[in-house]
């Protein structure tokens, strides 16, 4: 709990905001969310660094910023069906419940 509201606090969160992207912290303080975040990632491997490479070239980090988007928007749809996770069992959350939870 304190770990969670000092990381709300370095990402710029207020309570009860619901995460809607992936947050990136840069070891020199910048936070960097969803597609910026994936592309900043992408540099330092080295097997995703054209990726990174393609994000540079003028107009794809705007494509790049409405897919990351979408798929978060729609993470629950898989196989044509769409709707939110039922909660698992209490002992096989562990296995599921980093998936669901991310952003």
């Amino acid at each position: 709990p304190l770990q969670a509201d000092w990381a709300r606090l370095l990402l710029g969160l207020k309570d009860g905001e619901p995460l809607l992207e992936m947050k990136l912290l840069t070891t020199d303080g910048l936070v960097l969310g969803g597609a910026d975040a994936v592309v900043h990632l992408a540099r330092s491997t080295w097997w995703a660094w054209p990726f990174f490479a393609l994000a540079q070239l003028p107009g794809v980090k705007p494509i790049l910023r409405a897919i990351y988007r979408r798929i978060a928007q729609n993470r629950y749809c898989f196989a044509g069906r769409c709707a939110l996770p039922a909660k698992p069992a209490a002992h096989h959350r562990h296995l599921t419940s980093s998936f669901y939870d991310l952003p």
